[in-house]
């Protein structure tokens, strides 16, 4: 009986090797180096790689089949299979937007065509590290889709330690900054590209308005169009208190230009000799919109935008005021998709007639921003089953 236990045993646990075992990746392209790193880019980077495959005892192997391409971080812009003959292989691999410490890998994870039924290896190999610096807010948003940004989806550090980065704004669930360094950039569109939303799910800690940060990484994440940083960590300066940039003056052109918007994607804004639409009464598409979300209808010429004021603290309801011509609205620019929103977070924010006046002065009303818009689909309907966020708090006993 032992020995027919023993028997068994040996039978089930021989296995056949599937080589290659190693996979040895080596390029003489330009690394950088952690103090002095090659520059954040959007271009295309296309470097020189080999590839040589090994078998158990790091012997040449003669591999012959696919391996798969990746670049992390970063985003692969070529087809990600390569062919090796014979265990060797030299190409260019072309890649964009690397940051920070980036390797390129080569797997075997079986061929392009499954059809060979070519078991894969799963062996793995790695490039030297390429050193890369990380983007600055503005790098990082200044992208041709106004729905995206290059780090989407990415976990990842910005560039903040040399910059001026100030808190604009402290929301109940989040805080705003704006780069100031790159708002004196006079090469860039107004606003930089410099402002970003700091998703923190509860009030912040740490944070008030005119604090400098020092750094910042977090989840990246394109939130109904807007950019954002989630499960954020972040390091503030102590005893320093930086200006807050004054609101950019927006017209109607301005307003109704997807792309000219986007550089002022959460930077504060101002807006004159606005309107709010006569037609804007009960019953109404907009009115019932302004119920659920908190966005209300305001025109300027023929540009048509939303207002957001639910938390400014100012006494005022749109709802009661169809017509009312409102000279100044000050606010942050936030995006539903295609929609820019105006979110007003002080109660003198708002003027104009038919704003009851008030006597009140509140030094902590931004903290009284409102929360993130309520989903939507990307036609602008509701989206009442989705998640608040795409990644949700975790729950707390």
């Amino acid at each position: 009986m032992l020995w027919f236990t023993l028997f068994a045993c040996s039978e089930i646990s021989e296995q056949i090797r599937i080589e290659p075992t190693f996979i040895v990746v080596s390029t003489d392209a330009e690394l950088g180096s952690a103090e002095s790193p090659l520059p954040f880019s959007d271009d295309l980077i296309t470097q020189t790689f080999t590839v040589s495959t090994l078998d158990l005892n790091a012997d040449p192997y003669p591999f012959n089949g696919d391996l798969v391409a990746k670049v992390r971080p970063g985003n692969l812009e070529i087809e990600p299979w390569i062919s090796v003959t014979d265990g060797t292989w030299t190409g260019e691999i072309t890649y964009t937007v690397p940051f920070g410490p980036s390797r390129v890998w080569f797997t075997d994870e079986g061929d392009k065509d499954a059809s060979s039924g070519r078991a894969p290896s799963w062996s793995s190999g790695v490039s030297e590290i390429f050193h890369y610096e990380f983007p600055t807010i503005s790098e990082m948003n200044n992208n041709e889709d106004p729905e995206t940004n290059h780090l989407d989806g990415e976990f990842a550090e910005l560039r903040i330690e040399d910059r001026n980065v100030v808190v604009t704004v402290v929301g109940t669930d989040g805080f705003w900054v704006t780069d100031l360094t790159s708002l004196e950039d006079k090469t860039l569109p107004t606003g930089g590209y410099a402002s970003l939303f700091i998703y923190t799910f509860s009030k912040p800690d740490s944070v008030v308005v005119g604090s400098q940060l020092l750094s910042l990484n977090g989840n990246n994440q394109e939130y109904l169009g807007t950019t954002q940083f989630s499960f954020p960590t972040y390091e503030v300066a102590e005893s320093v208190t930086l200006p807050v940039p004054e609101a950019i003056s927006v017209d109607e052109n301005t307003l109704c230009d997807e792309f000219a918007m986007e550089p002022l994607e959460s930077a504060l804004v101002e807006v004159s000799g606005a309107k709010i639409p006569a037609d804007f009464t009960t019953g109404s598409e907009d009115y019932q919109d302004y119920l659920e979300y908190n966005q209300w209808p305001v025109t300027i010429g023929n540009c048509t935008f939303y207002v957001d004021s639910s938390g400014s603290q100012a006494n005022f309801d749109p709802g009661a005021n169809p017509g009312a011509e409102l000279t100044t609205i000050r606010g942050l620019v936030n995006q539903v998709w295609s929609k820019k929103i105006i979110i007003v977070t002080e109660p003198d924010d708002i003027q104009g007639s038919g704003v009851k006046e008030t006597d009140e002065t509140d030094e902590t009303a931004r903290s009284a921003a409102p929360s993130r818009p309520k989903p939507r689909h990307r036609d602008g309907s509701p989206a009442n089953d989705a998640p608040h966020s795409h990644f949700e708090a975790p729950h707390t006993h």
